[in-house]
């Protein structure tokens, strides 16, 4: 099956998903609301994981991370309509005609709308035999995660990798060495960042603003914000050297995190949270670059599994932070976050190390455009 084809899918699936939605809550069913919440989420992986997949296939190996930000910013801006449409009618029906639910959420019909429409216009428009083709082949001919299924199956499934060679024994291991550590990191990593998150309105409730609309105004800006600047960051994570922008964006994002526990005021709060998800985007742009760049032959399967990772660890990390705020209060999620974005460093540092040079897509020190 074409990845358009499965883009489709998962945009219509997302459809579907909002009328179940909107249904559940006409009818005030709790079964379909659930059903329908459950169909969302699971259906995202038909849409993003072979739309990334397009975007690295389409895109210049050296302006990678911005080709994801571009995607990031398009995703920014359907965020900033879609909730200022979702809120404006919200308040305006809830006002003019309180406790009509129909009309009250009548913006998720838009929503229904809008999926179909976009994936109907991207399944007509895009070509998938335009593909990005390297300026120089020699410099990425071996791509292991292809080589170690040709041991198996005898020839190379990778149309673009002709030349692949079998790999020494010691090359794959420190191949497998670096892709087991690079991927547990980002299962931790992302457990790290929804081990805090969840229970940041509990927090701003308890020791700083007790209106739950001004925490929302101060919450809610700083993930739209990061991903309209998307194409900016991804243009950063492309010039910074992979080892520096870890660390440095890491420990950057520990003091972010570790101020935002001793802010003051809620103004505070939202800049930090702002500047927070700032540098979580461009974490993530890097690291979506390296794993794009594991292999040609079979980049859906990485991306595939890259996103099942992120997604266990984001359902994990709540259960942690949820258990440490019972435990030992508000701000022990905080202080774990602290202490483990700043121990998952060395962790990348030594996978990257080890994969970079059995990448099927090599960085360059000096990239031409």
């Amino acid at each position: 099956m074409s990845k358009k084809t499965l883009v489709f899918i998962g945009a219509s699936g997302r459809a579907a998903s909002y009328i179940i939605i909107y249904s559940a809550i006409i009818v005030q069913s709790l079964f379909l609301l659930n059903i329908g919440t459950f169909a969302l989420g699971f259906l995202v992986a038909f849409f993003w994981v072979p739309y990334d997949t397009l975007v690295s296939q389409k895109s210049n190996k050296n302006h990678r991370s911005l080709a994801f930000g571009r995607r990031t910013g398009a995703q920014g801006q359907g965020m900033l309509i879609g909730a200022i449409f979702g809120i404006a009618v919200f308040a305006i029906m809830t006002y003019v005609t309180p406790g009509n639910y129909a009309l009250i959420y009548s913006p998720m019909l838009f929503y229904f709308v809008s999926n179909i429409v976009g994936g109907i216009i991207f399944l007509h428009n895009v070509d998938e035999k335009l593909t990005w083709k390297f300026l120089n082949r020699s410099r990425d001919a071996e791509d292991l995660l292809s080589s170690s299924e040709t041991n198996v199956a005898g020839a190379s499934n990778d149309p673009e990798n002709g030349n692949s060679k079998h790999s020494l024994p010691a090359h794959r291991k420190a191949f497998l060495i670096g892709f087991i550590l690079l991927a547990t990191a980002y299962l931790l990593s992302n457990m790290n960042g929804s081990i805090a998150k969840p229970f940041m309105q509990i927090y701003l409730n308890r020791d700083i603003e007790q209106n739950a609309v001004f925490i929302l105004i101060a919450i809610a800006p700083a993930s739209i914000i990061a991903n309209l600047i998307g194409p900016k960051l991804g243009n950063l994570a492309d010039h910074v050297n992979q080892y520096i922008g870890i660390t440095v964006f890491s420990i950057l994002a520990a003091l972010i995190t570790w101020a935002v526990i001793n802010v003051n005021t809620l103004w505070e709060f939202g800049l930090l949270e702002v500047a927070d998800m700032t540098l979580a985007t461009t974490i993530s742009l890097l690291l979506s670059n390296i794993f794009s760049r594991i292999s040609i032959a079979n980049r859906g399967k990485v991306i595939g599994f890259s996103t099942a990772f992120q997604d266990l660890g984001g359902s994990v990390g709540p259960i942690l932070g949820g258990l440490a705020l019972d435990a030992f209060g508000v701000k022990m999620p905080f202080i774990i976050s602290i202490f483990i974005v700043l121990a998952l460093i060395p962790a990348y540092l030594i996978s990257i190390h080890k994969l970079k040079p059995h990448l099927a897509e090599k960085f360059e020190e000096n990239p031409e455009d």
